[in-house]
């Protein structure tokens, strides 16, 4: 493994990026030699020809020496790249493009982490000081293990999971109450169906004008009148709970935490202008986290599912993704504030959010081409450390009917997936409930979440 960092006045980044956190490696043994052309070092591994000054073709080219033969170990600066894939955003119809990964038959790949935010002391991300090009050469040959370990070192682990992430999730998008809600609870129990983890999409609060939107912070009491009793229940239950969030449009005057984070964050809490999101903004983060998540994790909330989906980067900070930097907030602030395994639920953000575990893959087409797809898709993630992926199993939108074939199937899927979660569109015809099929379905689909148990 190689950084190659190249800036014509010599500021070179040292501080953590998003993507790179560690780069204390052991020493390696090299041999070097200074030519009039310029710069050789070898190693066990790689034989490297740099000519200084800025990256070219002919002047910047890495041999790899091991498990290779012919002419293809070579690469060139700038030569293209066929990686085995990585991963990407779900949510299409069948196959869609994935980002490179880190593996290749060539032997060898490229990651530039020249745009990636770097890290100050205090905890947050801004841009480089200087632009810069910052490549990392992978020449691991065919031994694709070292290299996974070696991007691991670099990007840092994935945090050990809780227990019962790893069990059957419910999930569906549609307009549960109180009462409707516990009583499926109770039909899982009764149809002797292990369930560990509760989804409720965003109908947990108001969604019509004036009370809420497609962001919302108060609970909808005309569903949920007593969301205390509901969450006490629910942990009688024995299942974890996680509620859908959607922060972008950010806090309405008519939202119930609005009056104690106007005031924190020095605006006029009998106001009625909107506080905006602005990740960045850690004076707000912190009256978000203090007035509107923490009471209700309080309360019985468990963790999160961070549907970001909006604007792509941040409104204060330049080019700051807003999907990595989301989930980094959110994940840290539980690391620091829980005793229990800090667990997040998010959309894909790029290189390095396999620190934040589960991902959501989007919301795929029903179809038996979506199915075919994602066998695939979990496996190039990989490539990038994304294990964790969580998809809508039986497809999220775009049929007038479940196929009882093709849901069961996906479900067979699903419990050899990492996590094993259904969902759907809001839809009326849209039911998985396992006792909806026929007898030969349902004990399929139930023998299926009893061997992903065992």
């Amino acid at each position: 493994l190689v950084r190659l960092e190249y800036q014509p006045q010599g500021h070179f980044e040292d501080k953590p990026t998003t993507c790179a956190r560690c780069r204390d490696f052991a020493t390696v043994a090299i041999q070097q030699n200074r030519t009039a052309w310029g710069l050789e070092v070898d190693t066990e591994y790689l034989h490297l020809v740099y000519h200084e000054g800025p990256f070219t073709r002919s002047g910047l080219s890495i041999t790899v020496k091991k498990g290779m033969t012919g002419n293809q170990n070579i690469w060139r600066y700038g030569d293209p790249q066929e990686t085995l894939g990585g991963t990407a955003l779900d949510g299409a119809d069948g196959a869609i493009p994935v980002e490179p990964g880190l593996i290749s038959r060539m032997g060898f790949s490229v990651l530039d982490d020249s745009q990636s935010m770097v890290l100050t002391e205090d905890g947050r991300f801004f841009p480089r000081a200087y632009e810069e090009l910052d490549l990392y050469f992978f020449g691991y040959g065919w031994d694709y293990t070292a290299c996974l370990q070696d991007f691991y070192r670099l990007a840092g682990h994935t945090p050990m999971l809780p227990r019962f992430a790893l069990g059957n999730w419910w999930s569906r998008y549609h307009e549960y109450t109180e009462e409707s809600y516990l009583h499926l609870m109770d039909r899982f129990q009764q149809e002797g169906i292990p369930l560990a983890v509760a989804v409720i999409d965003m109908d947990w609060h108001y969604t019509e004008p004036g009370k809420g939107g497609w962001s919302g912070w108060t609970w909808n009491k005309r569903l949920f009148p007593d969301p205390g009793r509901l969450l006490a229940d629910l942990k009688k239950e024995g299942v974890k709970l996680t509620l859908n969030l959607h922060p972008a449009d950010g806090f309405a005057f008519y939202e119930e935490p609005y009056r104690a984070i106007a005031t924190d964050i020095g605006m006029n809490p009998e106001g009625k202008d909107t506080i905006p999101w602005v990740t960045s903004d850690k004076k707000l983060m912190k009256a978000v986290f203090k007035n509107a998540l923490h009471p209700m994790e309080k309360e019985g909330v468990d963790f999160w599912w961070l549907d970001w989906q909006q604007f792509p980067y941040d409104k204060k900070v330049d080019s700051l993704n807003n999907v990595w930097w989301i989930n980094y907030v959110f994940f840290t602030e539980m690391e620091r504030n829980r005793t229990t395994r800090p667990m997040l639920y998010h959309r894909w953000g790029g290189l390095g959010n396999h620190r934040y575990q589960i991902g959501f893959s989007g919301d795929a087409v029903i179809s038996w081409k979506s199915l075919d797809f994602q066998p695939y898709f979990n496996s190039t993630a990989s490539n990038v450390l994304y294990g964790y992926w969580s998809h809508d199993l039986g497809g999220h939108f775009e049929a007038d009917r479940i196929d009882p074939e093709m849901f069961t199937r996906w479900m067979q899927f699903g419990a050899v997936s990492p996590v094993m979660r259904t969902h759907s569109s809001k839809s009326g015809v849209l039911n998985k409930e396992p006792w909806v099929f026929s007898p030969v379905y349902f004990n399929t689909i139930r023998n299926t979440i009893l061997q992903r148990y065992e």
